[in-house]
């Protein structure tokens, strides 16, 4: 079995696979530009060109529609199930290899039945620019029980919270003695990285006039907060750590609310997801979280333990 690992976030796609032996992670904007109706005899041909046709619809998908205009709204609803063939196929395209089976991931509050079926239908097999992608086999989990798998690939006896931050939503499953515990699994629209965002585009629009976009701030933060407007390069990294720290103070004053001492008394607390790199480093000493490497990759890895047993 040849695996696609995949994360599909409303900020960044993220996706695994194993090349001679060797794991490979990777990743791309998760953007999608929709340019208007391909005509009946307009068919992309694979490999020739950046645009995807699907559906009857030309698409530009990842960096190449970071440019190109205005992206869809990742908060728009049902934005995974409707585009997650696009996205996919972008994936397997950039990777250069060719896949039989695929993993991915939906938010706990849409961990039902229907939903997976739904999604499943939906990649299972399709076509793009005139070629077919199918898979015999299609992995859907939680999210968050990547998180624990990759800190804890072993079967442990620890009560363990997991803390996925992605970018809309934060995810909070538990954990005892490697079993889920679901009546503490917890969602927390709103809390997610997006909300830091918004604030810092606020503040730098306070600051120069300009407005950027979502994905724009996204980026700019990761890499520490510098970017060029209008040919002027800005060092916005002081406004970044104050919105760092209020972003958490918000965050895990929700979760204790919403936990109470079941939070404080858990033997380990994971924090991972795009999140993992916005809490403030007092703050993972103070309350004794576990960030693993590569927080935004960590669901990856985890369900590549799942599928390899």
């Amino acid at each position: 079995m040849k695996a696609l690992i995949t994360d599909i976030g409303y900020g960044d796609t993220k996706y695994g696979f194993l090349k001679d032996g060797e794991l490979q992670l990777r990743k791309f904007p998760t953007a999608v530009v929709r340019l208007g109706p391909a005509l009946k005899t307009e068919v992309e041909v694979e490999g020739t060109s950046d645009e995807m046709v699907f559906e009857g619809v030309r698409y530009l998908v990842g960096e190449e529609a970071f440019f190109a205009g205005k992206p869809i709204s990742t908060r728009k609803k049902g934005f995974i199930p409707t585009y997650a063939p696009l996205l996919i196929a972008k994936m397997i395209r950039d990777s250069g290899q060719e896949f039989d089976a695929i993993a991915v991931s939906v938010a706990i509050s849409d961990y039902k039945r229907e939903h997976i079926e739904t999604l499943k239908k939906r990649i299972s097999s399709f076509e793009i620019n005139g070629k077919r992608y199918s898979f015999s086999e299609v992995y859907v989990f939680p999210q968050g029980y990547g998180i624990y798998r990759d800190v804890f690939p072993k079967k442990t006896d620890e009560a363990v919270f997991v803390v996925d931050i992605g970018f809309n939503t934060v995810d909070l499953s538990f954990y005892v003695n490697g079993k889920p515990r679901k009546e503490f699994f917890r969602g927390f629209p709103g809390y997610g990285t997006s909300r830091i965002i918004r604030n810092v585009i606020q503040r730098i629009r306070e600051e120069t006039g300009q407005l950027i976009s979502e994905i724009e701030a996204n980026e700019m933060m990761k890499r520490g907060g510098k970017i060029k407007l209008l040919g002027r390069e800005y060092d916005f990294s002081s406004i970044i750590e104050s919105e760092k720290e209020f972003y958490a103070e918000e965050l895990f004053s929700e979760i204790e609310k919403e936990l109470g001492e079941s939070w404080t008394r858990a033997s380990s607390r994971i924090v991972a997801g795009g999140g993992g790199y916005f809490i403030p480093e007092e703050f993972k000493e103070e309350m004794a979280l576990i960030i693993p490497e590569a927080p935004e990759f960590s669901n990856v890895r985890g369900f590549l333990e799942v599928l390899n047993g």
